[in-house]
């Protein structure tokens, strides 16, 4: 004996209650449920990553504008470090320049001030005349 399906009646099948129906939905409820819970943790994963990696970056892009930034700071010291090296130069020739004309007028007034050898010099000679009177007379 053969029913259509117009009339809603399909093979006999021995029913097994709502119950089953029911336990079916759920087995497929948690397993879709667990798939989702899966599928976020990936995806929150997947961001974690993605943001260390942008995070990690960022810290290398910052340590590279700081050792950037400390170079141009170790060039500029360098400089200023190099334009006062200078500046002691000049200023140091400056006052040896000012210390030989020192010592050079100290020479001078040295020599001036040496004791001078007086062995050389003789007395004035003392020329005298002696004139002999004789005595006489004359008789006129």
């Amino acid at each position: 004996f053969f029913f259509q399906a117009e009339d809603g009646i399909r093979d006999a099948q021995e029913s097994r209650g709502l119950g089953d129906v029911y336990k079916r939905q759920g087995i497929n409820a948690e397993y879709m449920g667990n798939q989702l819970i899966n599928q976020q943790e990936s995806s929150v994963k997947q961001l974690e990553l993605k943001y260390q990696e942008e995070i990690q970056n960022i810290r290398k892009e910052n340590l590279q504008q700081v050792d950037q930034i400390k170079n141009e700071m170790k060039l500029e010291l360098n400089k200023a470090e190099e334009e006062k090296v200078l500046q002691i130069k000049d200023i140091t020739k400056q006052y040896e320049n000012k210390i030989k004309g020192i010592n050079a007028e100290h020479e001078v007034q040295m020599k001036q001030l040496q004791p001078v050898s007086y062995t050389h010099l003789t007395l004035p000679t003392i020329y005298s005349v002696q004139i002999s009177v004789v005595a006489g007379s004359i008789k006129k």
